[in-house]
């Protein structure tokens, strides 16, 4: 599995509390762009409508050999490959207050395809964020500690 991209803030900004696997239904310059590495998460997040899940505010960049390129092709809405049973879960627990869904990375599985990691989370406030920052800090200088004293 070789992870082509990893939504960082999605990390630092949500709580994760559950993470499904799913696929992409992508065009075929936008497979070798993503193989590129010319795919941005920031800022995107998975929507349920009519039992389908879709990727919105995704961006793929343009693949330099390909013709038939529009801008608007670049940031389209990308319907998500689930099973209906994992929609419906995902959906119910999304109308409980303050859960969203939003993709965390993107890879290339074992059979050659290119996977989208979505995870269920809870927004953090201002204030975990920084508890969570001063709790790395901490371990970090515990660690640091335990290096220096160690023979």
């Amino acid at each position: 599995m070789k992870v082509l991209y990893l939504n960082k803030e999605a990390k630092r900004d949500y709580e994760i509390i559950e993470k499904v696997e799913a696929g992409i239904v992508l065009k075929g310059w936008e497979v070798k762009s993503i193989k590129l590495q010319n795919v941005s998460l920031k800022g995107s997040f998975i929507k349920i409508e009519e039992e389908q899940a879709y990727l919105l505010n995704s961006t793929i960049g343009a693949y330099k050999f390909a013709s038939d390129i529009s801008k608007d092709d670049l940031t389209r809405k990308r319907k998500l490959l689930l099973k209906k049973r994992q929609i419906t879960n995902l959906h119910s627990k999304v109308k409980e207050k303050g859960y969203t869904l939003f993709p965390l990375d993107i890879y290339v599985s074992e059979s050659n395809l290119i996977k989208l990691t979505i995870a269920l989370g809870k927004g953090r406030k201002k204030f975990d964020k920084r508890q969570k920052l001063k709790e790395r800090d901490m371990k970090r200088q515990l660690d640091r500690d335990r290096k220096s004293y160690s023979f």
